[in-house]
């Protein structure tokens, strides 16, 4: 992202990350109702109280469904085709092609079709995060390893608009936290800030995409590729 868009796109991830956290912010503040004395009493804990709260009961839970359905469904493409990009830089020389490859590590997600209590996909979901966790820590110091090679003069600061505009989609996928702000506020323990939670992940976030970003074209410069973990063969 940061090779094509250079300082606007830090620019648009500061923004997108405020954008983001803020309309996390409201959707907060409407599940509660507030009382002449300022007490607050929640009255809509869920995405679907809140849309039929403003939409009617149709149109609210056509709404909701539909926006829900069509962030999850884009979510899984991204996630796929980012796996099939992985997996083809292991094997570039594989016969099955790019596409055969994202056929053939797709099938092994059908008999998720089966389950029904999403307690297990969460098990999956948390070793992902785990592991995930530990190899973007050692891309990451792998990186400032070779801080003695970085190409400074490599990182654009200017952009080309029609590629910046395609990218953007990727940093708005990296904040699809509004699906999930409701049912954590919903299972924090009491006492626990919401707002606060949202503020400190929002600006990790933004801090580490950007972090990431930087060191990956300092260390990559104009080779730099989308899916990071494919670059470290490029040094």
């Amino acid at each position: 992202m940061l090779l094509i868009g250079g300082i606007p796109g830090i620019v648009l991830t500061v923004l997108i990350g405020y954008i983001s956290a803020y309309t996390c912010y409201l959707l907060i503040c409407c599940q509660y109702d507030e009382d002449e004395h300022g007490n607050r009493t929640k009255k809509r804990p869920t995405l679907h109280d809140i849309a039929v709260h403003n939409l009617g009961r149709k149109a609210g839970v056509i709404f909701i469904d539909l926006l829900q359905i069509l962030l999850l469904f884009g979510n899984c493409v991204f996630q796929i085709l980012t796996c099939g990009h992985m997996i083809n830089a292991l094997f570039p020389g594989n016969p099955l092609g790019f596409n055969g490859i994202i056929l053939l590590f797709s099938v092994p997600l059908f008999p998720f079709a089966f389950v029904r209590s999403i307690i297990l996909v969460s098990h999956f979901s948390c070793a992902s995060v785990i592991v995930t966790s530990f190899a973007h820590l050692g891309i990451l110091v792998y990186m400032f390893t070779k801080i003695n090679d970085w190409v400074l003069d490599e990182f654009p600061l200017s952009t080309d608009i029609y590629q910046f505009s395609v990218s953007v989609g990727m940093v708005v996928f990296g904040f699809d936290t509004q699906l999930y702000v409701n049912s954590l506020d919903n299972n924090l323990k009491e006492g626990c800030n919401i707002n606060r939670t949202i503020t400190w992940t929002h600006a990790s976030s933004v801090l580490l995409k950007i972090l990431f970003g930087i060191a990956g074209v300092f260390t990559f410069g104009e080779r730099t590729r989308e899916t990071i973990t494919n670059n470290i063969d490029m040094v």
